[in-house]
């Protein structure tokens, strides 16, 4: 995983930077020559051997950045070297922002190399060595055994086995390492309500057309007290006041009126959802 994790964001940078068209992940050799043609200017990650210490684990790699050129062509050969190397850099401290140094402590040599490769791509470049201690909490319930018995005479603490979380309908339950815990078969109910505003002057709202946000059973309606009658047409319906319960359904459309205009007004239907 810290492998994969560190090739994933590898190959982001390059998706993302303007200047590299292409990522290989292993042998420069193997980058040069496989089987699909690579595109220009390319990125290579190299591993290296490595150490791991007892909270990190070490990723030691070469980062190559290289173009094709001319032969002959030493004025092509100069401005290779000089654009892969600003790609270095920006590499460089991409790397050393947050998104990286959040999960790990990097060391980057910045005596970059050139190099001019005449095997079966005419390339130029530079290299980059990156030392990369990724942090390791050293947690043994993330090791996929069966049943294995550590003996360490203690039941391992909440730090080292965290919680699940986990949602069912509207509640949040944590479970402890190894517990269990069933989910409620009882529906989940949510309060929902649909909300008008009259402008001043206008007896009638726009047609609403229901949706899943605000379908559901209505139970009760409110106004602001100085609009009169508030009566509602459901589907075309014939206007009638509100009455309990006002069961609404996705694509049903409601219109709402009012007897008085002389001032902004509103309404509020207020109901449930299972």
């Amino acid at each position: 995983m810290t492998i994969n994790k560190i090739v994933s964001e590898l190959k982001y940078i390059q998706e993302q930077h303007r200047q590299l068209n292409d990522f290989f992940f292993g042998d420069f050799v193997d980058a040069i020559n496989k089987e699909t043609p690579p595109q220009y200017a390319y990125l290579i990650a190299t591993l290296q051997n490595s150490n791991d210490s007892n909270n990190t684990v070490g990723v030691n790699m070469i980062l190559t950045v290289c173009d094709q050129y001319e032969l002959g062509n030493t004025r092509m050969i100069q401005e290779i070297h000089s654009d892969c190397y600003q790609i270095l850099n920006d590499i460089k401290t991409t790397m050393l922002q947050e998104r990286w140094v959040d999960f790990m402590d990097i060391n980057i040599n910045v005596s970059k190399e050139p190099f001019i490769n005449k095997g079966h791509d005419v390339t130029a470049g530079w290299s980059m060595s990156v030392q990369m201690n990724v942090f390791d909490e050293q947690n043994w319930c993330n090791i996929p055994y069966i049943d294995y018995d550590f003996e360490n005479g203690y039941v391992p603490p909440s730090t080292d086995c965290l919680p699940v979380t986990i949602t069912d309908g509207l509640d949040v339950i944590e479970v402890p390492s190894g517990g269990e815990y069933t989910c409620s078969n009882e529906p989940q109910v949510k309060d929902i309500f649909i909300k008008g505003i009259f402008a001043s002057g206008n007896d009638t709202m726009e047609t609403l057309t229901i949706d899943s946000d605000n379908a559901g059973t209505y139970t009760s309606i409110t106004d602001d007290g100085s609009s009169g009658l508030i009566t509602l047409s459901k589907n075309g319906g014939s206007f009638i006041t509100f009455s309990s319960p006002l069961v609404l359904a996705s694509t049903d459309t409601l219109v709402v009126k009012r007897t008085v205009t002389s001032a902004i007004g509103n309404f509020k239907l207020i109901g449930t959802y299972v």
